[in-house]
């Protein structure tokens, strides 16, 4: 494995590795493909809830509904579709219920994907 270097312009240059040096921007643009919503302290953070969590069914899924919005991070269709998939379960309907639990808030799944909730 070559060493890596940041030249005065601002691309990486990879030593011995003969692949062409990258910009920050072009870095920048794939991870942005991969985590649209969320940098990836919060992408690493799930993962770390998760392997923690993994044994603590249902209980520990709305653990870490609590804890995602403890944050203060909203809680999108986009946050919600990115955890299911970290977290590899729960339909979109079973979700909402966690949400509901979670939140003390009723909340419903549009066909769209979009989570609100329900007022009144």
């Amino acid at each position: 494995m070559g060493v890596v270097a940041e030249n005065g312009c601002g691309a990486i240059q990879k030593a011995n590795a003969g692949e062409p040096a990258e910009t920050e921007e072009e870095q920048m643009s794939d991870k942005s493909l991969v985590t649209p919503t969320f940098g990836f302290e919060l992408i690493d953070q799930l993962h770390a809830i998760k392997l923690k969590l993994a044994a603590a069914g249902y209980e520990g899924r709305v653990k870490l509904l609590q804890a995602l919005m403890a944050t203060g991070v909203h809680c999108s269709a986009d946050l919600l579709e990115s955890v299911v998939a970290i977290v590899g379960e729960a339909e979109r309907e079973g979700w909402a219920f966690l949400l509901e639990e979670a939140t003390n808030e009723h909340w419903t799944c549009s066909p769209e994907g979009e989570y609100h909730a329900i007022q009144g």
